[in-house]
């Protein structure tokens, strides 16, 4: 099986909308959330997890799937009729996937979805000696430790410095990981910018620091 997982900043309160047009009928293709397969086509016909036929499908036909999750409940639609109501869903979303097997099936999907980005900070020590690596975090503000977020990598982006260290990976509420980057030889009050890429966008962030040739 072939599959893709689109990765989100955790919530427990989000809407979607995913495209899907398959090729054949033959073959199973799955859609669903937190790498639990949750509407199967197969066939022809689209089941949800408690095995209930809830539509049906032709290849070369793009069908719409769209719904909001809350607090572990679901509504959802297919091609704009309502579907299901109050329907189980996992409490906390952390993102959206697809799977299927490759050699019987190539499918077309595309997905929006609309949710909250999580608060953050991006702190630093200041100040530092010239020529003294930089050291910072960024940490997720959120109180509840399951409302996690994700950071991929980094730039600096004026080019006047680089990241010599870079956490990535996810960061849960009230957790934070560290950040460093290089030095500057010269003396005075710099404002660095930093741009992080994550699982809820690209966030830019401009820190001061003072670097200074005394203790």
């Amino acid at each position: 099986m072939t599959g893709i997982f689109r990765s989100i900043a955790s919530q427990n309160s989000c809407a979607f909308s995913t495209t899907i047009t398959l090729d054949k009928v033959t073959g199973d293709f799955n859609f669903g959330f937190n790498n639990s397969s949750f509407f199967k086509f197969k066939s022809g016909l689209i089941y949800d997890t408690s095995d209930r036929v809830v539509y049906s499908y032709i290849q070369n036909r793009q069908i719409l799937i769209s719904g909001n999750i809350e607090s572990g409940l679901m509504n959802y639609w297919i091609d704009g009729i309502p579907m299901s109501f109050q329907e189980s869903a996992p409490f906390y979303i952390s993102g959206f996937n697809y799977s299927w097997d490759n050699s019987k099936v190539s499918p077309n999907y595309f997905i929006n979805i609309l949710g909250d980005a999580p608060d953050y900070l991006v702190a630093v020590n200041s100040p530092v000696l010239t020529g003294q690596k930089i050291s910072g975090y960024i940490q997720n503000l959120s109180d509840i430790p399951q409302l996690s977020m994700r950071i991929f990598s980094g730039d600096v982006t004026d080019l006047t410095s680089n990241f010599i260290s870079l956490y990535t990976g996810n960061i849960n509420g009230q957790s934070s990981g560290a950040f460093s980057i290089s030095g500057y030889i010269n003396q005075g009050i710099f404002n660095i910018p930093l741009q992080f890429f994550t699982n809820f966008g690209t966030v830019t962030n401009n820190i001061l620091v003072t670097v200074t040739g005394q203790q």
